[in-house]
């Protein structure tokens, strides 16, 4: 469980968080939506410690905050790596056994239809193709 009391975030003299209390169950799906600018984005970096709020806690109750994906776009992909390099990397800075989680990788690129693509340089994919990749680095741990 994920536990947010009182969590604002400023930046600089902006606020983008104010007061937000939630609540996040183990073993369910959420989705945060909202207008451009009303701090999805922000939130999620709070709670994945990307970035530190400025006031208010965040508490994991039987969840370490390594144990979470968070796939915020393609910004992060390394473009001259090959998709399976990708995902070996992003497994190692999560302390993932690649080896151990190859079954998984292949499973989870094969349900994203991209099984075909993964000896192929992240910079030559599609928008689409890359978001897929981005999203399973997000779910490579589990």
């Amino acid at each position: 469980m994920i536990s947010i009391t009182n969590l604002n975030y400023a930046y600089g003299k902006q606020k983008v968080l104010n007061d937000i209390n939630l609540c996040f169950d183990k073993g369910h799906n959420y989705i945060i939506y909202g207008k451009n600018g009303a701090g999805k984005t922000t939130l999620l970096k709070c709670l994945s410690g990307i970035v530190k709020t400025t006031q208010g806690s965040i508490a994991f109750t039987n969840l370490d905050k390594y144990q979470m994906g968070l796939a915020l776009g393609e910004s992060l992909l390394v473009n001259k790596l090959k998709v399976i390099e990708y995902l070996q990397f992003i497994g190692d800075l999560k302390s993932v056994n690649f080896s151990k989680h190859q079954k998984e990788i292949d499973r989870l690129l094969d349900l994203m239809e991209i099984g075909e693509d993964r000896n192929k340089r992240i910079e030559k994919l599609s928008k689409g193709t890359k978001s897929k990749v981005a999203l399973i680095s997000a779910l490579i741990h589990s």
